[in-house]
């Protein structure tokens, strides 16, 4: 038996040989270990599609150098990871220009000259830290947030809301926007024993695909992958598969009283319902498993999980919200949609930092017209003119 062979035969190798393990290193297509597949609803890229030798050789080096890493985490504590959050972010700061530049348009949108430039600047340095964390926090969560340790610290908030929402009895919804940690928090609702489904977008690169699902996987997390980035590999080649809804499988959580954990709020590209978001008038929404939520009268709560000044989390959530007609299916759903922007939006803008400005979030001529510095003052250094000028691509 060969080396390889030896180590695709032990338990902790994340792939097992299509036909045994002579077959895959005959046709050097590998099949990765899945831990509580039973927990996938549907077509997961990461589970199905086939690896070959060069990604199975690159996903096992990444992961040893995460096992590494992470001994050396372990060691440094925290003074260490605040350090590495501290040099990471000010380097991304400098380097992603264009983000940043976006990150100022949306800011100039939002706050107009109610701020200073100089806040402006803050509030972006802050969107990078919190970036940084938030990646840390994700890829080192047995090290940083096992389960014990997380709810040590989001244990006191009460889950009355979460459990009023279940004893409905027709299944229930946890919605969260892009602000604060949405990963961290659906961990948290994990860890406190709700039987959770998360609907999902699947990662572009095949390792950090991999490694993320079977992370959820292993912790109890149900998912479905949206029709979008469903994929498999023909030829070398990234394929997507046939397109088929998630309504059928979204709706048989809920008549079995299980809960569907997503994130709905604005959205850059094309949709039929447009509404105000943070003050911007005629903003694209997500609005497709609100639908379903309001089609099937789903209770639901808004949850966002922050971080404190300390660098710890802190789990947001709204009281329990029953939805009743409000006249059309249309107005309906656009009530209930309100009622979402308007709680995002109060955690957006108490905690600025902690949301992600570097997207495209509003109409694309926005981002293609010269900024206008407003309300500089004296703490505003000239490379905010510099800033000004350079165009975002």
């Amino acid at each position: 038996m060969s080396v390889l062979q030896q180590f695709l035969s032990k338990s902790h190798s994340p792939f097992t040989g299509a036909g045994g393990t002579g077959a895959s290193l005959t046709s050097h297509v590998f099949k990765p270990r899945i831990p509580n597949r039973s927990l996938i609803h549907g077509y997961a890229s990461f589970a199905e599609r086939d690896y070959t030798l060069r990604d199975w050789i690159k996903i096992v080096l990444i992961g040893g150098f995460f096992h590494l890493t992470t001994l050396f985490l372990r060691i440094g504590g925290r003074p260490l990871k605040e350090g590495i959050i501290s040099s990471f972010s000010w380097f991304f700061y400098r380097v992603l220009r264009d983000k940043r530049k976006i990150a100022l348009i949306n800011l100039d949108l939002v706050y107009g000259d109610s701020i200073s430039e100089a806040r402006k600047q803050e509030i972006t340095r802050g969107m990078f830290r919190h970036f940084m964390r938030m990646i840390l926090d994700l890829i080192f969560s047995e090290l940083y947030w096992p389960d014990h340790k997380l709810l040590r610290y989001v244990g006191n908030v009460s889950s009355e809301p979460v459990d009023r929402t279940i004893a409905e009895g027709r299944g229930f919804a946890l919605i969260s926007g892009h602000v604060g940690n949405l990963e961290m928090m659906q961990h948290v609702a994990t860890a406190r024993g709700y039987p959770m489904v998360t609907v999902y977008k699947g990662f572009r690169g095949s390792w950090f695909d991999l490694f993320i699902g079977r992370k959820r996987l292993a912790r109890g997390n149900g998912l479905i992958e949206i029709p979008s980035s469903r994929h498999k590999i023909i030829n070398g080649k990234r394929t997507k598969v046939e397109q088929r809804g998630i309504r059928r499988l979204v709706e048989e959580v809920w008549d079995n009283g299980g809960g569907i954990a997503f994130a709905s709020d604005q959205y850059a590209r094309r949709s039929r319902v447009q509404m105000p978001f943070l003050g911007i008038p005629d903003c694209p929404m997500q609005v497709g498993l609100m639908r379903y939520v309001v089609k099937n009268r789903i209770p639901f709560t808004l949850h966002a999980l922050v971080y404190d000044p300390q660098g710890n989390p802190r789990w947001i959530c709204s009281d329990p919200v029953f939805v009743e007609s409000q006249g059309t299916h249309d107005q309906t759903l656009r009530h209930y949609m309100t009622i979402m922007n308007e709680w995002l939006e109060a955690r957006i803008h108490e905690y600025p930092e902690q949301f992600y400005w570097g997207h495209r979030r509003f109409g694309r001529s926005y981002y293609e017209r010269p900024r206008k510095v407003l309300n500089t003052d004296e703490r505003d250094t000239a490379a905010v003119q510099v800033e000004a000028e350079r165009p975002s691509r």
